[in-house]
């Protein structure tokens, strides 16, 4: 029984670790997310804008 309950706890513990990496790996993807939008409305709107101007 004492083997069982060491080999439960090992296994709580490595998907409480796979759980941090995946919410780790969602943070980072979020940020991308954000910097490219924040990217293509600085940048590559106010050049459409302008493109549309002279048309």
């Amino acid at each position: 029984m004492e083997e069982y309950l060491q080999y439960v706890k090992a296994l709580r513990s490595q998907m409480n670790d796979v759980e941090d990496q995946a919410a780790k790996a969602s943070m980072e993807e979020h940020a991308l997310v954000f910097t490219i939008g924040v990217v293509i409305s600085t940048l590559v709107f106010p050049l459409l804008r302008i493109t549309l101007a002279y048309l």
